[in-house]
């Protein structure tokens, strides 16, 4: 999708996550960077668990070769390149009801559950990524 890096500079994948109570949550921590200036675009709402701000949530996109879902995230991410902090204006972007549909159709899947949905917050040290 983006052979030379010109628009997504690191991927983070299951090994870049790290377990919390069962699950896999990416922790954008672990990159040592400002949060400021970090997105993650993922198609699992547990993803955002611990930076929930920094989240675009996208739709699954496996086995369809017609997906346009990362492409539907170029006009809030053309924005969010001028920002000083990604997440204010990411905070607005996401809608509530977008948010409960979606976490309504993953439970109803049996991806996620109740308690997991906000889990407790992370303590002020980041956790070791997970391998797997």
């Amino acid at each position: 999708m983006d052979p030379n890096n010109e628009f997504f500079s690191h991927r983070l994948y299951r090994y870049h996550c790290v377990e919390h109570r069962g699950y896999y949550i990416k922790d954008l921590r672990l990159l040592g960077r400002p949060l400021s200036h970090l997105i993650l675009i993922d198609n699992s709402l547990i993803s955002f668990a611990f930076q929930p701000d920094n989240g675009i949530f996208i739709h699954s996109f496996l086995g369809d070769s017609t997906d346009q879902e990362l492409l539907q995230t170029l006009p809030i991410l053309h924005v969010l390149v001028s920002q000083p902090d990604v997440r204010p204006l990411l905070r607005r972007h996401q809608t509530l009801k977008y948010i409960i549909d979606e976490y309504t159709r993953q439970r109803q899947r049996g991806l996620i559950a109740d308690s997991l949905f906000f889990p407790s917050p992370p303590s002020q040290s980041p956790p070791t990524a997970h391998g797997g």
